[in-house]
Order: C-alpha cells, then sequence, then structure tokens
C-alpha cells in the first residue's frame, strides 16, 4: 500500500531520517560528485567546438585548448636549454645607469 515508504526507508522501526539517509537519500552524494566531475570536464575541455579532450595549453589569445589544436609546437629540450642561457646572458650584462649628468 504505502511502496513509496518502503522505497525510501522510511518503514523500519529504527527511525525514519536513518533510513532514509541510508537508503535511497544516500545517492544525493554520489550524484554531486558525478555533476561535479562533468561541471570540470565541461569547463577544462577544449575550445575547439566537438573536441572533447582537456584542454590544457593556452593560446596567445587566451584559448585553452589540447594538443592536437595548439597552433604552435611543443617545446622541446633544445628550446628550454636555448631560452635559460639566453636568460643567463641577459642578466650578465651591465646595464647602463640612468640619471643625470655627472
Amino acid at each position: 500500500m504505502h511502496w513509496w515508504l518502503h522505497f525510501f526507508g522510511l518503514d523500519s522501526a529504527s527511525g525514519p531520517a536513518y533510513l532514509a539517509w541510508s537508503g535511497a537519500l544516500s545517492d544525493l552524494g554520489e550524484i554531486t560528485l558525478l555533476a561535479g566531475l562533468i561541471a570540470f570536464l565541461r569547463h577544462r575541455n577544449c575550445e575547439v567546438k566537438g573536441c572533447l579532450r582537456l584542454g590544457r595549453h593556452q593560446t596567445a589569445a587566451g584559448h585553452h585548448v589540447c594538443s592536437r589544436h595548439t597552433p604552435t609546437p611543443h617545446l622541446t629540450a633544445e628550446d628550454i636549454h636555448d631560452a635559460h642561457h639566453a636568460a643567463l646572458r641577459h642578466q650578465a650584462t651591465p646595464r647602463p645607469r640612468s640619471g643625470g649628468t655627472p
């Protein structure tokens, strides 16, 4: 007769609140986690329409795209090495003083 009481776990003597949270309402936590995961993936996916990959690379215009749709090639170890040594050379060069005439 009252099948919905049994479905929601409200027909037992151990307490309706306990049975409701351990019955059908216990799925709220799992639904919340699933919705959070879906929201995270939709926020972080590639901005190219129809691409479901994660957009890990930022373009110069500020768009987040996947490695397949990035307009620039990826950095190699040589590129990083050259940029590091160029920065060290730039720091080592003496800078002219600014100021008035002596």
